[in-house]
C-alpha cells in the first residue's frame, strides 16, 4: 500500500495514471457508444462517424478535469496553457508545413510496406460531401484533437515527466503519443512529430504553439481531401521544400530569444525511480494501445 502511494505521489507516476485512464475511458466510450449507435443507424453513417470522433477528446477532457481537481489547480495550469512570445506561432507554422510536406511520405511508404506484407492498413475515409461536412469534421478532427491531445501530451505529460530529464521525458511522452494513435503505419511519423512538438513546447514555455502546429497538420489533410487535391508525397521537390521548412523552424526554435530557464537535473537514482513510476502506471494504457494496433493490423 505504501509502495503504491509512493508511486502515485511522484508526478511521473500521476502522468502515467492520467494516460492509462484516458485510454480506459476512450475504449469504454467506443464500446458503449458503438453499441448504442449501431441501434440507431447503419455502420459508417454520418452520425456514427461524427460522434465517434468525440470519444478521444471527451476522454482526455474528463481526465484533465479530474487531474486538475486532484492537484487543486486550474486546468490551464495542468495543461500548460499560457501566453508566449509571438515568434513561436510562426515557428509552429513552419514546423507544421515542414512535417507535413517533408515527412508525410513516411506514412504513405509504411502503409504500402505493411499492405505488401498482408497487414491491414485502416484508411479513414471522411464523408466530406458538402461544405457543412467539411466544417464539421474540421472541428471534430482538427480543432478538438489539437487542443485536447496537446493539453494531455505536451501539457500534462510534459510537466509530469520533467523529473525524468529532458531527453528521457521527450522520448517517453512521444512514445505515449505515438501509441495513443493506435496506428502501425503512422507510428513513426507520430513519434517524430511528438518529439518536435515537445521541443517546441519546452522552448515556448506553453502548449499553445504545439496546438497550432497540430491543428494545421490535421486541417491540411481534411482540406486536401475536401478539395480533392492529390499531392505526390514522394516528390523530391515536395520533400525538399518540406525538410528545408522544417529545418528553418527548428533553427529559429534554437535561436536564443531570451535567457532560457535552466532545466532541472535529477540524480540518476531518482530518474530511474521516476521512469519506473511512469511505466508502472502507464503500462495498462500502453498495453491496450498495443493491443488495438495488433487488432487493427489483423483486421479485427
Amino acid at each position: 500500500m505504501q509502495q503504491t502511494q509512493t508511486v502515485l505521489n511522484r508526478k511521473s507516476g500521476l502522468a502515467g495514471v492520467g494516460f492509462s485512464f484516458v485510454i480506459f475511458i476512450y475504449v469504454l466510450l467506443t464500446l458503449v457508444g458503438g453499441l448504442i449507435l449501431s441501434l440507431i443507424e447503419k455502420e459508417g453513417g454520418l452520425l456514427t462517424r461524427a460522434i465517434s470522433c468525440l470519444y478521444a477528446p471527451l476522454a482526455i477532457t474528463v481526465v484533465l478535469v479530474l487531474l486538475s481537481r486532484y492537484q487543486k489547480q486550474k486546468i490551464t495550469i495542468t495543461a500548460n496553457v499560457k501566453k508566449c512570445n509571438i515568434k513561436f506561432y510562426g515557428i509552429a507554422v513552419l514546423i507544421a508545413g515542414g512535417m507535413f510536406l517533408g515527412l508525410g511520405f513516411v506514412n504513405v511508404y509504411l502503409s504500402q510496406v505493411f499492405a505488401g506484407w498482408g497487414i491491414k492498413v485502416s484508411e479513414n475515409v471522411l464523408p466530406l460531401d458538402t461544405i457543412w461536412h467539411y466544417l464539421l469534421f474540421s472541428v471534430l478532427l482538427a480543432v478538438l484533437p489539437a487542443i485536447t491531445e496537446e493539453a494531455l501530451f505536451r501539457g500534462f505529460l510534459t510537466q509530469g515527466t520533467r523529473a525524468l530529464g529532458v531527453i528521457i521525458a521527450c522520448v517517453v511522452s512521444s512514445l505515449a503519443f505515438a501509441l495513443y494513435h493506435s496506428s502501425l503505419s503512422q507510428f513513426a511519423y507520430q513519434f517524430i512529430y511528438g518529439v518536435v512538438l515537445y521541443i517546441l513546447t519546452i522552448k515556448a514555455g506553453s502548449v499553445i504553439p504545439a496546438i497550432l502546429a497540430h491543428f494545421l497538420n490535421n486541417f491540411a489533410i481534411i482540406s486536401l481531401t475536401y478539395f480533392n487535391v492529390s499531392l505526390d508525397m514522394f516528390s523530391p521537390v515536395i520533400i525538399s521544400v518540406g525538410l528545408v521548412t522544417l529545418a528553418l523552424g527548428l533553427l529559429f526554435l534554437f535561436v536564443p530569444f531570451k535567457k532560457a530557464d535552466k532545466c532541472e537535473k535529477a540524480e540518476k537514482g531518482i530518474v530511474k525511480q521516476e521512469v519506473a513510476s511512469f511505466f508502472i502506471t502507464a503500462s495498462v494504457g500502453m498495453l491496450v494501445c498495443i493491443l488495438l494496433i495488433v487488432l487493427g493490423a489483423v483486421g479485427v
